[in-house]
């Protein structure tokens, strides 16, 4: 039998069963340190000409905070573990200032191999990932169009400048 499942926020999360990825999206912070969020909203958005990826949040978020203001994130991927799970959970309370919520960090951070993704606003990536996708926030497409422009979530058009995948993937 089917029962009512009462609309909550985050009624993805919440009121429903969406199984879906995750990424891991490190962005700098206004002190000058890579921040890490979990997002389950997000997914790809162009696959054929353009290479590009749409996050989905909260707008008072950090990450939303660092991308608007920077335009560069990575959004990494992890394999599955129980201890990761654990830290993951710690990074989504809203409200936490970066350097509480990074308090939490068991993830290993470091400087991106490509050339030029150093310093200047680019986020570190997570050593630890086996995927991980160096971004660009599309200021001029998210203007131009309302639904992306105008909703009461914010709505990140990432393109997507590099992939980096470990080895043995």
């Amino acid at each position: 039998a089917f029962v009512p499942s009462p609309p909550r926020d985050n009624w993805y999360q919440s009121s429903s069963f969406y199984g879906s990825s995750f990424a891991l999206i490190t962005s700098v912070s206004e002190d000058g340190l890579t921040n890490i969020g979990p997002y389950q909203l997000s997914f790809p958005f162009e696959v054929i000409k353009r290479r590009s990826w749409m996050v989905i949040s909260r707008p008072s978020s950090n990450t939303v905070a660092n991308v608007r203001r920077t335009r560069k994130c990575a959004l990494n991927f992890i394999e599955y573990s129980r201890e990761a799970i654990e830290t993951i959970l710690k990074f989504g309370y809203p409200g936490q200032p970066p350097a509480e919520k990074m308090a939490y960090n068991t993830f290993r951070l470091m400087d991106s191999p490509t050339p030029g993704r150093t310093g200047d606003g680019y986020p570190q990536i997570l050593a630890d990932a086996f995927q991980v996708f160096e971004c660009t926030l599309d200021v001029e497409r998210i203007n131009e169009n309302p639904i992306l422009r105008d909703s009461t979530s914010a709505h990140l058009l990432l393109n997507i400048d590099n992939i980096l995948v470990k080895e043995q993937w």
